[in-house]
C-alpha cells in the first residue's frame, strides 16, 4: 500500500528512474533572471493532488456512479508502463455484438512489438484492460486494490509534464497530464487522461492555473489558488478524476459528461443530439462530482495529499524509442468497442487538439472562477 503523504514517499516503479526522462528534450530558458530547465520549472510548480486513499484495506464494494461518501478510496494516477502491462490487444475496434475482454493481459513487450510492426499506424486498434470487462466497475476496483497491494509498479504515482511556449512573448504553459486506470463515476470507462495547466510569465512568475474537468474546465489567478508553497492543490473528483479549484462539501454540479459509445453514423449523430439534452437535464437535476476534504469532517472522506513524480514528456517519439514508444498508440486508451451500455475510453493527450498543440490558448479560454 502507498499513500504518498510526503514528497519523498513517492515510489518510482520499474523503468521510472533518472534514465527514464532521457527521451524528452529538457530545454533551458531564462526565468526571473536565472537560467532554469523545463524539468526544474515543472518540478517547482508540480501540483499536489487531493484524493481519497488507494488503500487495499478499504471496502471493495462497487463504487457506483452516484457515490456520496463512505471513504471507499479512489484510483491514483499511474505510469503508462503499468497501464500497458494490463492490456489486451485487438488489431481493430470491435463491433456492437463482440464479447468482453480476453481475460488476461498480453505478455510483456507484446504491444510494443506490435507498435513497431505497424510503424505507429495504430489509430484503428483497440487496447482493452484485462481481466475485467470495461463496464464492470466493481471488478475493476477489486483488481486495482490487488495490484496496489502487491505490485511496486502499481504504487508509482506519476505525472507527465511538458512545457509549451507562446509563439511570441514571455509566456509558457506548464502542462501536467495524469493517467488513471479507470473512471467509475457517471460515464464509466477504462483509462482516464486528465490535465492541469499553469501559465507562467518568464519575467514575472505564475499568472493563473486552469483545471480540466470532463469536457470543460475552470481557471483562477495564481493568488486565488490553494497551494503548498509553489505547488497548487488540486481537488480531484472521486471516480471521475475531474480537477476542481476548491472542495465543496455538497459537491460540484457538472454538465460536461461525454457519452461516447463508439457508434457510427447515423446513430452517433442521434446520440450527440440526445447528449445535449441530457447535459441540461443533468445540471437541472443537480448531478455532482464529489471531492475529498483536507481535514476530517466526520464523514469518512478525508483525503490524502498525493505528490506525483514529474516525468518530462517529449512532443512525440519514434516507435523504437525505449521509453516513449507508447506515444505511438494513437487509439483510445482503454476499451473502445461499440456498445449500448457504458462508454468508450478517451483519447490520449497528444490527440486532444484543443489542449496539446494549443496549451496556452486552452488555459486562457476556460471560465474564470
Amino acid at each position: 500500500m502507498t499513500t504518498h503523504n510526503e514528497p519523498q514517499a513517492t515510489v518510482p516503479g520499474a523503468g521510472l528512474g533518472e534514465a527514464r526522462q532521457a527521451g524528452a528534450q529538457d530545454e533551458t530558458l531564462s526565468y526571473l533572471g536565472e537560467r532554469v530547465s523545463a524539468q526544474q520549472l515543472l518540478e517547482r510548480y508540480n501540483p499536489i493532488l487531493l484524493l481519497l486513499p488507494n488503500d487495499p484495506a478499504l471496502n471493495p464494494r462497487r463504487p457506483g456512479s452516484w457515490w456520496r461518501g463512505g471513504g471507499r478510496g479512489d484510483y491514483h494516477p499511474c505510469s503508462a508502463e503499468f497501464f500497458i502491462s494490463k492490456l489486451a490487444w485487438y488489431p481493430k475496434r470491435r463491433g456492437l455484438l463482440k464479447g468482453g475482454s480476453k481475460g488476461q493481459p498480453e505478455e510483456p513487450g507484446f504491444i510494443r512489438n506490435k507498435v513497431v510492426e505497424a510503424n505507429g499506424q495504430t489509430a484503428g486498434w483497440e487496447i482493452d484492460l484485462a481481466p475485467f470487462s470495461s463496464g464492470n466497475a466493481k471488478r475493476a476496483w477489486q483488481n486495482y486494490l490487488t495490484w496496489v497491494g502487491q505490485e511496486p509498479a502499481a504504487q508509482a504515482c506519476v505525472t507527465y509534464g511538458r512545457l509549451h511556449r507562446e509563439k511570441s512573448g514571455s509566456a509558457v504553459a506548464l502542462q501536467y497530464w495524469y493517467l488513471y486506470l479507470y473512471n467509475d463515476a457517471g460515464n464509466t470507462h477504462e483509462g482516464d487522461w486528465e490535465t492541469v495547466a499553469i501559465e507562467i510569465d518568464l519575467d514575472k512568475g505564475p499568472v493563473q492555473v486552469a483545471f480540466a474537468g470532463h469536457d470543460g474546465g475552470a481557471r483562477r489567478t495564481w493568488e486565488g489558488i490553494t497551494r503548498r508553497q509553489d505547488r497548487p492543490v488540486v481537488h480531484v473528483a472521486r471516480g471521475s478524476h475531474a480537477a476542481y479549484l476548491d472542495h465543496m462539501p455538497l459537491g460540484h454540479k457538472t454538465a460536461h459528461l461525454a457519452f461516447d459509445k463508439g457508434l457510427k453514423f447515423p446513430f452517433k449523430e442521434i446520440v450527440i443530439v440526445l447528449e445535449k439534452v441530457a447535459m441540461k437535464l443533468l445540471y437541472f437535476w443537480g448531478v455532482r462530482d464529489y471531492t475529498a476534504s483536507i481535514d476530517d469532517e466526520g464523514d469518512g472522506n478525508q483525503g490524502t495529499l498525493v505528490y506525483p513524480k514529474v516525468l518530462l514528456m517529449p512532443e512525440s517519439a519514434a516507435v523504437d524509442d525505449d521509453d516513449w514508444w507508447w506515444m505511438n498508440l494513437h487509439c483510445a486508451w482503454g476499451s473502445s468497442h461499440t456498445r449500448i451500455r457504458d462508454f468508450v475510453a478517451p483519447e490520449p493527450p497528444w490527440l486532444k487538439v484543443s489542449k496539446w498543440p494549443n496549451a496556452l490558448e486552452w488555459l486562457r479560454s476556460q471560465s474564470p472562477r
